[in-house]
């Protein structure tokens, strides 16, 4: 398949395509597309509702160069209709690229290869094992940031993703095209167990909500503090404000 569009053009979230073969064997159907919006099954990456001409996907993977998908049914028309959610194409597609700078970050400067990646539903999860070293998240979120701001471009591969001057991964779902819009990192805690290094982060949209909401806080907080109220009552509903802030 050539136009693998979740590589080229990873924000399309609904398009047409044509059948290219089909096979079907009750009580599924076997189908190559001459293009795709789908991203192979990857463990790690949230599930985005594929849905071909409203048929749900019960399979898809990787045949030589070929994506084959599998559906419940039989599909009568040459052309179907690819969608996706939306949502989760986004937060694919953050915390993915985000993924790639912690693997990059972490096997130049660390040698350490044993990265996994968890999507969480207000923020996502970096496990590092095999982890002995002395960790300087102040020096890390420096670096990170600096990636971000330089707005590196992402070299996007069939088989393989890097930045130049950083190490070559497979290719794994979707990535963004350029560091700069992830937009920033926010790390909520850092925490040490045995050989396992364990990173709670927000980046992207996620970093843009958050950071909005803590500007809303202050400029609460500072009118409480310059308010009427006595002292007791300000600090009441300073810790209330507080405690009451979400992500």
């Amino acid at each position: 398949m050539k136009d693998l569009l979740y590589i080229s053009h990873p924000l399309i979230d609904e398009i047409s395509a044509n059948i290219k073969k089909k096979k079907y064997n009750y009580p599924y159907t076997k189908l190559i597309l001459d293009r795709s919006i789908f991203i192979p099954k990857t463990a790690y990456l949230l599930d985005e509702n594929p849905e071909i001409s409203s048929f749900k996907i019960k399979n898809i993977q990787m045949v030589e160069k070929d994506i084959v998908y599998t559906i419940e049914g039989n599909i009568e028309k040459k052309e179907v209709y690819l969608k996706i959610d939306k949502k989760a194409r986004l937060k694919n597609l953050y915390y993915n690229t985000a993924f790639y700078i912690f693997k990059a970050i972490f096997y130049q400067f660390y040698n350490n290869k044993n990265i996994s990646l968890s999507i969480e539903k207000n923020k996502s999860r970096i496990k590092v094992d095999n982890f002995y070293e002395n960790f300087d998240l102040k020096a890390f979120k420096e670096l990170f940031e600096k990636i971000i701001k330089l707005g590196l471009d992402i070299n996007i591969e069939e088989e393989e993703i890097f930045i130049d001057g950083f190490e070559r991964f497979p290719n794994q779902g979707v990535f963004l095209r350029n560091t700069k819009y992830l937009e920033g990192i926010y790390v909520f805690s850092l925490e040490k167990i045995e050989d396992k290094l364990l990173i709670d982060f927000i980046v992207g949209d996620d970093y843009l909500k958050f950071v909005s909401k803590s500007m809303d806080l202050i400029e609460y907080i500072k009118n409480i503090s310059t308010g009427d109220l006595d002292s007791s009552e300000k600090i009441t509903k300073i810790i209330s404000a507080i405690q009451n802030q979400k992500y």
